[in-house]
């Protein structure tokens, strides 16, 4: 193993539903064994759900929480 240079860090890009880089964090936490949609199916269903139960933004109440 080289070690002349470290790892390069990787640009997170914002998710493409709301645009927010914490949202992206959220769900590579929420991503088990590299199923990246399955986390995305799993954050997107529980954001809707706040939508329909509070009346407020998604993101909003996922910032404040």
């Amino acid at each position: 193993m080289s070690r002349r240079h470290s790892a390069e860090k990787r640009e997170i890009n914002p998710d493409p539903k709301f645009g927010d880089l914490i949202v992206t964090k959220f769900m590579n936490a929420v991503m088990y064994d590299g199923k990246k949609s399955v986390a995305e199916t799993i954050v997107y269903g529980a954001l809707d759900q706040v939508q329909s139960k509070t009346k407020q933004e998604p993101v909003t109440v996922f910032h404040q929480a």
